[in-house]
């Protein structure tokens, strides 16, 4: 009985066939699998192709590192309020975080900061804090104070200046 493909009458004979030609053509230009374990290895090497991880220059990244990252200076506590009054008032002053979204500050984040850059070390910082904790009385610790939010920059920034002219005449 013949099979109708689309407007052409074929008898199933030949469908069959058709079908036959083109399993054999498919068989013959099949992919061929690629040789196995130590034909492939023999072959790797001897196209003189390096398999393995990539050697790494010993310590190159450690010295990239000691390259870029700031070594700490020996800076006084008066210095140390004072950068961080700077980077404050480069990037903004932020309250209830460390970093906002938008790149502001709060006093500890300026204080990280100035760490990382090399200005003071987290001893230098925590001496900073206590100073503005003693400055503020006892009331409130100077994150806490700082939180509050009714506070202003302008008063952060007060803050910390009198800490700074505060260190400065103790010579700390």
């Amino acid at each position: 009985m013949p099979a109708q493909l689309l407007d052409i009458r074929i008898s199933q004979r030949d469908l069959d066939q058709l079908h036959a030609e083109i399993e054999q053509y498919l068989s013959a230009h099949a992919p061929v699998a690629p040789p196995s374990g130590s034909r492939v290895d023999d072959l790797i090497r001897q196209a003189g192709i390096v398999t393995g991880p990539a050697p790494r220059p010993a310590g190159r990244i450690a010295r990239a590192i000691r390259r870029h990252r700031a070594t700490a200076r020996q800076v006084s506590v008066a210095e140390h309020l004072e950068v961080t009054l700077r980077i404050m008032q480069i990037y903004g002053w932020a309250q209830n975080t460390t970093w906002d979204a938008r790149r502001r500050c709060c006093i500890v984040g300026a204080q990280t900061l100035a760490v990382h850059l090399g200005y003071g070390d987290r001893q230098t910082a925590g001496h900073a804090g206590d100073l503005l904790n003693r400055h503020l009385n006892g009331a409130a610790t100077y994150v806490q104070w700082q939180n509050n939010r009714w506070r202003t920059f302008d008063q952060v920034q007060d803050l910390l200046r009198a800490a700074a002219n505060t260190a400065q005449r103790e010579g700390i």
